[in-house]
């Protein structure tokens, strides 16, 4: 069974609660002969019903989310004008609910709009002094849950972005390489573009250490990210995929092009000195992805290259087989 996400479990429990609301209203309503006002109701707790249904077998809510919304706002907007201000308080629960069903500026668009159009309906029911108080104590509410919504957001982009990147280098880490991976492999079942891996691992990286501490190692693998990062195209990707090793993911780029990029990377690295004032170099695996192979594979190729690369004698760029082999 797969697992549910904190969006599907919002539109469910919202859906749930507009339910368990609305259908014992729609009785009494029916019973009281306010049958327009029942209707409405029923039409809710329907349209509830019905995404709550369509939302736990299918586990979508790109479109169920901002259909709930409105519904939800037209609905209750309705109602004001049907019963008055009597049933103002309802509609509060129902603004914060905009801001977990939409992101924060459609849904200060959309509370706002009905906002305005309530102010526009109790001016002509009651006085001037009751519309303003009841048109305060909504924006308030509108803008307090906006602020927070924001906030929210925010943070969750913040603590999204920091869990993806390589805190001493600015590269992506291997959680960020993996969900790119994964992304650029069902595009390519559909594109066909090519697109390849170039895993770069430091030569004797431990005598830097040794020599010269941990600190100056620190400084050594921020410089290199530096090198790799000015060099590769705004359309590749660079990680950090270990200590001392790195992968450039090069998008749009076959095997040929990618070896001369990779060797391009490798003499710009040994060439700079600009940290410990020795050379440092680099043994570099390529591999383009081949088609029907999965992720594990291609890296898997890429990473026998690299240490192809090594077996020949460091400080080298070497090619991966064409087959992957077993993993």
């Amino acid at each position: 069974m797969n697992k549910r996400s904190a969006d599907e479990w919002i539109v469910l429990g919202i859906s749930f609660l507009c339910l368990l609301g609305l259908a014992p209203f729609a009785v009494i309503r029916l019973t009281m002969g306010n049958h327009w006002v029942a209707v409405m109701d029923i039409f809710g707790a329907v349209c509830a019903l019905s995404c709550f249904i369509y939302v736990w077998r299918t586990h979508q809510t790109r479109v169920i989310a901002p259909l709930i919304a409105i519904v939800s706002l037209a609905g209750m907007t309705s109602n004001i004008y049907r019963l008055g201000i009597d049933d103002l308080y309802f509609m509060y629960p129902v603004l914060i609910a905009a801001y977990f069903l939409l992101r924060p500026w459609p849904a200060v668009i959309a509370t706002t709009l009905a906002v305005m159009v309530i102010s526009l309906i109790l001016v002509n029911q009651v006085s001037l002094f009751d519309t303003v108080k009841a048109m305060f104590s909504l924006l308030a509410t509108v803008l307090f849950t906006f602020l927070f919504a924001w906030q929210r957001n925010r943070q969750h982009e913040e603590l999204k972005q920091l869990s993806r990147v390589d805190a001493l280098t600015g590269a992506g880490n291997r959680r960020a390489l993996r969900e790119q991976l994964d992304s650029l492999i069902h595009l390519h079942a559909r594109d066909r573009q090519p697109m390849s891996l170039i895993f770069l691992d430091m030569d004797d990286f431990k005598v830097i250490n040794d020599e010269f501490g941990h600190l100056v190692g620190d400084q050594v693998l921020k410089r290199v990210a530096e090198l790799i990062q000015q060099r590769i195209r705004s359309t590749d990707y660079l990680y950090r995929y270990g200590g001392d090793e790195f992968m450039v993911l090069a998008n749009h780029s076959d095997i040929a092009t990618t070896h001369v990029l990779a060797n391009d990377i490798r003499e710009r690295v040994v060439q700079d000195r600009a940290v410990t004032g020795k050379a440092v170099s680099m043994s570099v695996g390529v591999s383009e992805y081949q088609m029907g192979e999965t992720a594990d594979q291609w890296l898997a190729r890429a990473d026998q290259a690299m240490y192809s690369a090594k077996d020949s004698g460091k400080n080298a760029v070497s090619i991966a087989e064409l087959t992957p082999k077993e993993i």
